[in-house]
């Protein structure tokens, strides 16, 4: 009698780790992912298109377990079915797991101080020496018009009782006179009686968040750093479980400043790990994206190197907000070539094997892409700098991501990514500021008039001016297709919370997702596929 035939256990396929940063407000935890994961995976049916086996669970294959790896009780990761593989029609993939990085707890604590000190710095730039980008000057002038409003209709509530008590009207007959005794602001002071307390409560809760994590303030420095080292835990916890081979940090509002912030320093600690020789299929793949990086800053009119031609302290027209080049319609090709060296390069770099601070052994680096929408970074010169120059100088310093990264040379004056480690050695090391050579930058937004800016997301807008020709910018128009802001013409105004929306109620239809989220979905590709590359790419061109 024959044995009985053992089935060959099936290898399970290593997974792919989305980690969603949320933004600024009172965020409940996993309330931004559960959205999230709605649009991009469970009504997305090409996920599943042809299997041979097709998932049948009610809610398209997505499972709520608690999260091991953030240390967090209040948050679960949310893991999926495997999807089709892309190589081998009707077989299945990869699973995905999406993790929450949590973190409005640590700015709970935010009180109308932390606004109006960060408000009123940004009130006081004097327009006059470049400090207040024209993308924002309509937005400060109604910030002053606004404070004025506050101070006139205090004034005018006690002035009469100064005359009063005085018994004579110095302002009597002149135009300041007739301003402060206007009955208008009778009606002002009751508005901000009525409304004063919510709108203080709004400001607080949401804008106190971008307060502390923006300003380097003494107060707000535990609450940066223990925001950033949370997220740096989760990314190390997800690298040294070993069941990942690709990682994907998709940051929205604030949330995209942090994931900056975390893609930089996770390299900076990465990079000390990765060494490799000349001549090495590594060294072939940073060579490759160090020659497509550097033709990409020359079409763009970017300064390659690591010296500033300009100084912090520079004002005014020293640093001109333009890019002017006679190959500039040049740059949309020579960015896909770029994103191609780039994901060769990730590639490389995820089957390289090193130490980590655990002594176990891991992948190099996972984290392919970067995804920011709604990012805050478009206004970086007025929220983070004090103006143009100075923003200049923080990246060219290497202070911030640039994609490409700012080059280093060499004794021959020939620029690269990287340098002998030890100085004279045959290995080589890449610098602590190239996180953009194998990590792609996707930045989704949704324009705003200068004028007419509550129409469509003031906060975003593009980066590749000011953090590198390697960022891919995709302007976005969401709008609302029912529900009252629709019926009255509002269906543009403010769409900062809504680019994973996707506004379909039947989700087992066949409804085609809008344009926004067909965005989203693209840059993430979760299968991988160099169509959807392809398709994003045209995308970014407008086409």
């Amino acid at each position: 009698m024959n044995a009985p035939t053992q089935a060959t256990p099936t290898v399970e396929k290593k997974k792919i780790a989305v980690v969603v940063i949320h933004g600024m407000g009172e965020q409940k935890p996993m309330q931004t992912l559960r959205g999230f994961v709605q649009s991009v995976w469970q009504h997305d049916r090409n996920l599943f298109k042809d299997l041979k086996d097709p998932p049948d669970h009610w809610n398209w294959d997505t499972w709520s377990k608690p999260d091991q790896l953030s240390g967090s009780a209040e948050l679960r990761r949310i893991t999926t079915a495997r999807a089709r593989d892309p190589d081998h029609k009707g077989e299945k993939g990869k699973r995905t797991d999406f993790f929450e990085l949590y973190w409005a707890d640590l700015t709970a604590d935010s009180n109308w101080g932390d606004f109006t000190k960060w408000f009123g710095a940004l009130l006081f730039r004097n327009p006059f020496r470049g400090e207040i980008p024209p993308r924002v000057m309509t937005v400060w002038m109604v910030m002053w018009l606004f404070t004025l409003a506050l101070l006139f209709s205090g004034l005018s509530t006690v002035w009469p009782k100064v005359v009063e008590f005085y018994q004579h009207d110095p302002l009597a007959g002149t135009w300041l006179g007739s301003l402060m005794t206007w009955r208008g602001w009778i009606l002002v002071t009751v508005l901000l009686a009525a409304f004063g307390g919510k709108a203080k409560s709004f400001l607080t809760s949401y804008f106190g968040d971008v307060a502390r994590y923006v300003s380097a303030e003494p107060r707000n420095i535990k609450v940066r750093h223990e925001a950033r080292q949370r997220g740096l835990k989760l990314l190390d916890q997800i690298a040294a479980s070993g069941a990942y081979d690709r990682v994907i940090v998709v940051g929205h509002s604030l949330g995209s400043v942090m994931a900056h912030d975390l893609v930089m320093l996770a390299w900076s600690e990465a990079a000390r790990s990765i060494t490799m020789t000349v001549g090495s299929s590594l060294h072939q793949a940073f060579r490759d994206c160090e020659i497509a990086g550097e033709a990409l800053l020359d079409a763009a009119g970017y300064t390659k190197g690591h010296a500033p031609d300009i100084h912090r302290d520079d004002r005014g027209g020293q640093c001109a907000y333009g890019r002017s080049s006679a190959a500039m319609d040049k740059v949309p090709d020579l960015r896909d070539t770029y994103r191609v060296a780039q994901r060769k390069l990730f590639l490389e770099l995820s089957a390289v094997q090193v130490q980590g601070p655990d002594q176990k052994r891991r992948s190099a680096w996972l984290i392919s892409d970067l995804i920011t929408m709604g990012c805050p970074l478009t206004h970086a010169e007025f929220l983070i700098a004090r103006s143009l120059c100075e923003l200049r100088v923080m990246v060219q310093a290497r202070e911030t991501l640039r994609c490409p990264p700012v080059f280093e040379a060499d004794e021959k004056l020939d620029l690269h990514f990287l340098y002998p480690n030890p100085k004279g050695s045959q290995q080589l090391q890449p610098h602590h500021a190239a996180a953009m050579a194998p990590t792609r930058w996707t930045n989704i937004h949704d324009p705003s008039g200068h004028v007419l800016f509550p129409f469509g997301d003031l906060i975003s807008g593009p980066l590749a001016r000011d953090f590198g020709p390697g960022v891919t910018d995709i302007a976005v128009c969401i709008r609302r297709p029912r529900g009252w802001m629709t019926w009255v013409g509002l269906s543009h105004l403010f769409t900062h919370v809504l680019y994973w929306k996707d506004f379909i109620r039947n989700a087992g239809g066949s409804e085609a997702p809008p344009d926004h989220v067909q965005v989203l979905r693209d840059a993430i590709n979760f299968l991988d596929e160099p169509e959807v590359e392809a398709r994003l790419m045209k995308r970014s061109r407008g086409e």
